[in-house]
């Protein structure tokens, strides 16, 4: 923009409103086409993106804290997960009396679930199916949720899953600068949905994701609609343990419901997760994912190979230590000993 001065301070103003104008009439194509181009980005980057941030964060170790209330009743799982290659092992426990605890898991030569009728007691095995099967993970979506938090928005819907939705379309695409970060705002409609679980459709809403760590989440508010208790406005909030790290290991996640009619107060949902996960620094072992590893008897015919002794490395170590010492205890003699001679 050129410079005024010297002009009068009435024709500065004509003449600095005068060039806004024209620079905002420039200006909006290009808006335009950046919002058509967040757009494609958003359609084509974000589901091969999220598909490799799943994979990432199904490895993870650790707990969940899954905390809510809704109306005068309030609950409270602990959910834990400990995972390597072709083994997996996923534990949850409702946190109050007389609470019910599962654990599903599998390894190289079953797979197996257990449960337990309060936090203390034994478990007793419930099913149990010997061969290297795995698990496929439509099969354990359900139980490794948490831990793909930062994609995930409600009642089973992940961003994939939604944006697949035939009446999803995005109304508006723009950047919004937080901090250091130009994160992405996504507005959409998705009026008429058609989900296969039609008690909770989101009809619209907007998400706030970051483009340069896989389009995870930010930030959302959606529009719900409920079959049982009507219209609801979901507001998610998600934290990432470190926002620079190239995957976000997610920290803790809010929830709240907030219903249109200010009648159905017992409507109103709210939840958080506390996460505590992380990175293995080294593999657990195999028998980590077993039955004995929770005081059951293993499968007939089945055997685990001890893990092999580092005796032997301690010795070294010490043995390489004493001649360390020998060789120095040595050297100070003799130095002692000409000091002596002088």
């Amino acid at each position: 923009m050129p410079s005024f001065r010297g002009y009068p301070l009435a024709s500065r103003c004509l003449l600095l409103c005068f060039f806004v104008l024209t620079d905002a009439a420039a200006v909006g194509p290009l808006l335009a086409a950046e919002t058509d181009d967040l757009r494609a980005r958003f359609s084509i980057e974000g589901p091969p993106a999220w598909e490799e941030y799943r994979n990432y964060v199904e490895q993870l170790q650790g707990t969940v804290n899954d905390s809510g209330s809704r109306g005068d009743k309030s609950s409270s799982v602990r959910f834990e997960y400990k995972s390597k290659q072709n083994c997996k092992i996923f534990i949850n426990q409702e946190e109050f009396p007389g609470s019910i605890g599962q654990v599903h898991g599998f390894n190289t030569k079953y797979r197996f679930t257990l449960t337990r009728k309060s936090a203390e007691g034994g478990w007793v095995l419930q099913s149990l199916q010997q061969g290297n099967m795995g698990y496929t993970p439509k099969e354990w979506a359900e139980w490794l949720t948490p831990l793909r938090a930062h994609i995930f928005l409600w009642s089973g819907i992940e961003l994939p899953l939604l944006i697949k939705q035939p009446t999803f379309r995005v109304v508006h695409a723009y950047v919004v600068r937080e901090g250091d970060a130009n994160l992405v705002a996504i507005d959409f409609d998705n009026t008429h949905a058609i989900d296969s679980a039609p008690d909770c459709l989101i009809q619209s809403g907007s998400l706030l994701l970051d483009p340069d760590r896989f389009w995870t989440l930010r930030r959302c508010l959606l529009h719900h609609k409920y079959s049982d208790v009507g219209d609801l406005t979901l507001k998610i909030e998600y934290v990432a343990k470190d926002p620079s790290a190239k995957y976000p290991i997610p920290k803790r996640m809010s929830a709240i419901h907030v219903p249109k009619d200010p009648k159905a107060e017992k409507s109103i949902v709210d939840h958080v997760w506390e996460f505590d996960l992380r990175e293995a620094a080294r593999p657990p072992a195999d028998t980590e994912f077993t039955l004995s590893a929770f005081g059951l008897p293993e499968p007939v015919g089945v055997t685990w190979e001890k893990p092999r002794s580092r005796t032997w490395i301690w010795l070294l170590v010490g043995a390489v230590s004493a001649a360390l010492l020998a060789f120095v205890f040595r050297r100070l003699k003799r130095r002692h000993g000409m000091a002596l001679t002088k």
